[in-house]
């Protein structure tokens, strides 16, 4: 007969049994689990070595071909803005914009041939954000009563009539009719002067020799509007400029610095003209200026200009080409 005990100790035996299998099965499934987990670590680790062993190559292929564009750039570059005689090439940069990579666009055109003695910065006083910046832009277009868009506006339109003309024309106030005994009438100042005297332009040499300001730029200048797609500069300045350019029968050029090639900006500063239906048939961009190649681009866009060739460059949307293709000499 089975008694108490028996089934006591049978109870214990099956708890037992039960409890050994879940033991030994957690450690089977935990086995497996770190199994699994070693191999996938092992993989990503392999994949992780072979994506910096690719890195590390095209890393290598990118400083050959950079190595490669700087060298050769300068022969590339020779004689593309001269012809019987250098091309005056005026550099008018929004401040905001890299300094060094400005320069080393004036460098280009320098090396290209052409005559770029200065870069004429746009200051941040165009912002006209406070009333003694108001009140001097009012004084220099005078329009007592005009609004910010209005002043800048005529502001640039009078800095781009005085890069067309050349140099500074002694110009008398018309009087209907001056009185028979009037003494004679005081010359208008010299507007880009008077701009750089206002501290809404700055003329930076870049390196280059001092020069007459009231010869500069001399005829048939071209213009490179540069600005930075990181900088700071007054909101929709970049496009006006270029605009005030362009209604004043310049050659011009747009031209982007991106000192972060990847950023969200980039594309934006060159866009705001390729962008207008206004423009973007009137005047050139180039979108990497901040690159040997974008460089390269620029002198070749403005040589084209000069052909009555435009067109839009880099590798931004609304971009065509990398750089303009061949044409003629």
């Amino acid at each position: 007969m089975i008694n108490f005990r028996f089934h006591l100790v049978s109870l214990i035996a099956v708890f037992l049994a039960l409890a050994l299998g879940i033991v030994v099965g957690s450690t089977v499934i935990d086995r497996a689990i770190v199994d699994g987990l070693k191999a996938q670590i092992d993989r990503v680790e392999r994949n992780a070595e072979e994506q910096h062993r690719e890195n590390e190559r095209l890393e290598g292929e990118m400083h050959e071909v950079r190595t490669f564009a700087e060298a050769e750039i300068p022969f590339a570059l020779e004689g593309r803005l001269t012809s019987d005689v250098p091309v005056p090439v005026v550099i008018v940069a929004l401040r905001g914009a890299s300094e060094d990579d400005t320069h080393a666009v004036v460098e280009a055109v320098r090396q290209a041939g052409a005559v770029a003695p200065a870069v004429l910065w746009l200051e941040p006083a165009w912002a006209a954000d406070d009333l003694d910046e108001r009140t001097r832009l009012r004084s220099i277009v005078g329009l007592p009563r005009a609004d910010v868009d209005d002043l800048r506006r005529v502001a640039l339109e009078q800095l781009a009539a005085r890069v067309a003309a050349g140099e500074f024309v002694v110009a008398v106030p018309p009087q209907e009719p001056p009185p028979a005994d009037a003494p004679p009438a005081d010359a208008l100042p010299d507007p880009l002067v008077t701009l750089v005297d206002a501290g809404l332009v700055t003329v930076d040499r870049a390196g280059g020799a001092d020069f007459d300001l009231a010869a500069y730029p001399g005829p048939g200048a071209r213009v490179a509007v540069v600005a930075d797609a990181d900088g700071e500069a007054v909101d929709d300045l970049f496009p006006a400029a270029v605009r005030a350019m362009a209604d004043a029968s310049l050659l011009t050029l747009g031209a982007e610095l991106a000192a972060d090639p990847s950023g969200k900006k980039r594309g934006t500063v060159a866009e705001s003209v390729r962008s207008s239906d206004d423009l973007k048939d009137r005047v050139s961009t180039v979108d990497h200026a901040s690159e040997a190649s974008g460089r390269l681009a620029v002198v070749l866009a403005l040589a084209d200009l000069g052909r009555g060739q435009r067109g839009h460059y880099g590798t931004a949307s609304g971009a065509s080409a990398l750089i303009p293709g061949p044409s003629g000499p």
